[in-house]
């Protein structure tokens, strides 16, 4: 009987430490949501592997104090956007038809957490249909930004 006893109350200290634990895991899960820590490291990583510093602690540092002051990070600049522009714009015309911008968009946004808003892409085509860069580097630059949720 006591032994009877002495196994209920390990199993019930037991129970209680796992829903501890479970708890504690939860708590710590819902921290990171909440700051978007994730999505901190993703960031730091692609901007590593994109920029392949010489000395990656200074660059995070720097990268860090940009994320401070800045409401959006992207790893483009306007060169790569035209350059994605040119290559998409095979015939040299100097503008894309809007399912081309409608498919890189969809494209872009299937990797990322970004949100296709198809009244723009409509209405960059204008009422030829036809996208110029200027409109396509806005519309894609928009998608390929990282809202910072660290800045003070």
């Amino acid at each position: 009987m006591l032994r009877s006893l002495v196994g209920s109350e390990m199993c019930i200290r037991d129970s209680f430490i796992d829903m501890s634990q479970v708890d504690q895991k939860q708590q710590t899960m819902q921290y990171a949501r909440d700051r978007h820590i994730g999505e901190l490291f993703n960031h730091l990583m692609q901007a590593i592997v994109y920029h392949r510093p010489e000395n990656p602690r200074e660059f995070l540092r720097e990268e860090i104090q940009k994320l401070q002051t800045s409401s959006t990070q992207s790893l483009f600049t306007d060169d790569d956007l035209s350059t994605m522009f040119d290559m998409i714009d095979v015939t040299k015309q100097g503008t894309i038809s809007v399912d081309q911008l409608r498919n890189t968009c969809r494209n872009i946004a299937a990797d990322s957490s970004s949100q296709i808003n198809e009244d723009e892409i409509i209405a960059a085509g204008g009422s030829a249909g036809r996208v110029n860069s200027e409109a396509f580097s806005k519309i894609v630059a928009n998608l390929l930004s990282t809202k910072n949720h660290w800045s003070n």
